[in-house]
């Protein structure tokens, strides 16, 4: 896939969200650190145009952060685009909520919530693009459905208050309003969506093809299908009742499937071809978990076959701990040979459990909450190997390492502080992960979580950006750092946006 937006980018975005997560309350003393409490949360704010007038009666819809198709709430602005919104948040997901804003008379914008307490979102004025779908001979395909699947830039949809380009993928309800379906010559127009950020678009055809992902060009070409089907036995039915799968080529998803087993225990899908995974809603504590074979593959026109088995697993559990106590919340990704990837949870006590095949099983620590965050690194992953004739296994407690920060103040060439500007240091030698980013304070400090201990001043670009302006534009590379202290690392930096 051609990528246009360069890499800095998401990765300084991604900083953000780390810097500046939503400022959840602190757990008691006596509890573990952490929450898995579900909470109430509102949004407020107001919707305008490019010309600052108010969007009356546009949907605002808010979307999990980590389950984007888990419907949260949606409300309407009123005659002066205003809105208030309230939705239940758990606090323990390490990415935060969006808030989707669409009107039938301008494009899409989504707002990352962080720890604003009030937004103002400018939607754009509507941009349209046409498509023409073909079928894998290059003849014009009618009554194909094309939706946007997946946006992928810097500032993108994305709110301007926010600078963040994380890549999301729109809410299952918010692309059913957006789709279109082609004509009789093959050709629809999508509305509403910004073409230069959208990065993937699906083509669901209730035919044939199926539903396949294809990168946003003009003429939109179908690739030939193969089919599988998947048998299981008919005693486990009712365990795994839906099935989906996918097929990638290489490393990037072309085409996606779902559909449920009939009476003979088996379920037949249309995918392009490409490298296949199959998945099921398993239920990660049952004993008997559906065994998938590795290395396949579907071909164009002919069939795979795919006989999943039931076997039995073990069961194991641990914890995470940080400063001596119990993480409760975090999240830990759990994967074994044969098996799709588990989430395990952790407890009010930080202990987590989870049933796996024997072999080699890989954990790692993915989501923490952002109080546990301020303080404490994600930990190293894991990898065990588990015998076949082992009852159960209790691996080691994942220990949590303490932050790092960088603390400072950013003043301009008279010696007055900046504030309210977004300050981030980018590794140049070699390029990674930004060192660290932060929004100055009304007094222009900033303390920050630093991200890459290795990071010398020296050997960095500092960059500058102004609240509620553009990303890439208003930023300021000639800025002075000096290092004030070593331990605990203290820095000054002079320098500010040029006047608009």
């Amino acid at each position: 896939m051609n990528r246009t937006t360069p890499i800095p980018m998401f990765q300084l975005c991604f900083a953000l969200l780390l810097a500046v997560s939503s400022k959840w309350a602190s757990a008691d003393e006596e509890q573990a650190i952490g929450s898995t409490t579900e909470v109430t949360r509102i949004a407020i704010g107001r919707v305008i145009d490019t010309r600052g007038e108010p969007v009356a009666g546009a949907s605002v819809i808010c979307f999990d952060g980590a389950f984007p198709n888990r419907h949260e709430a949606e409300t309407i602005t009123d005659e002066l685009g205003k809105f208030r919104l309230q939705y239940k948040d758990r606090p323990h997901l390490y990415l935060n909520d969006w808030l989707w804003v669409y009107s039938q008379q301008h494009s899409i914008r989504c707002v990352s919530q962080l720890e604003r307490q009030q937004h103002e979102i400018v939607l754009p004025d509507m941009q349209e693009v046409e498509y023409t779908v073909v079928d894998p001979d290059g003849q014009a395909l009618p009554q194909a459905v094309i939706e946007p699947y997946y946006f992928e830039s810097p500032n993108g949809v994305y709110s301007s208050d926010v600078p963040t380009g994380l890549s999301n993928v729109p809410p299952a309800s918010l692309t059913a309003r957006l789709a279109v379906t082609t004509n009789a010559d093959g050709q629809a127009t999508l509305r509403g969506v910004p073409p230069m950020l959208l990065s993937r678009v699906k083509i669901r055809h209730s035919g044939r093809y199926g539903n396949q992902l294809l990168q946003p060009q003009p003429r939109l070409q179908l690739s030939p299908v193969g089919s599988v089907l998947i048998r299981i036995p008919k005693a486990d039915m009712a365990t795994l009742p839906i099935c989906s799968a996918t097929t990638s080529s290489n490393g990037v998803r072309v085409a996606i499937a779902e559909g449920s087993f009939n009476d003979e225990g088996e379920c037949h899908l249309a995918l392009a071809d490409g490298e296949l995974d199959i998945f099921f809603a398993a239920n990660g504590q049952a004993e008997l978990q559906p065994f998938v074979p590795s290395g396949l593959a579907v071909v164009a026109g002919m069939q795979t076959l795919v006989q999943i088995e039931m076997r039995q697993t073990i069961p194991i559990q641990g914890g995470i701990l940080a400063g001596g106590r119990g993480v409760s919340g975090a999240q830990i990704s759990v994967r074994s040979s044969g098996m799709q990837r588990i989430v395990a949870t952790t407890d009010a006590d930080g202990s987590f459990s989870t049933r796996v095949f024997p072999g080699e099983v890989s954990l790692q620590v993915f989501a923490l909450d952002a109080e546990t965050q301020k303080k404490f690194k994600y930990p190293a992953s894991q990898t065990v190997k588990i015998a076949a004739n082992l009852r159960s296994l209790t691996v080691d407690d994942f220990v949590l390492p303490e932050q790092k920060f960088v603390s400072g103040i950013v003043i301009d060439a008279s010696g007055k502080p900046v504030p309210h500007r977004f300050v981030a240091a980018v590794q140049t030698k070699p390029f990674g992960f930004p060192a660290f980013a932060d929004w100055t304070d009304e007094h222009g400090k900033f303390k920050a979580v630093l991200h890459d201990e290795r990071w010398q001043p020296t050997e960095a670009e500092l960059l500058l950006f102004r609240d509620q302006k553009a990303f890439r534009k208003n930023r300021d590379k000639s800025v002075e750092l000096k290092v004030v202290d070593n331990d605990p690392l203290t820095l000054q930096v002079v320098g500010e946006l040029p006047q608009e």
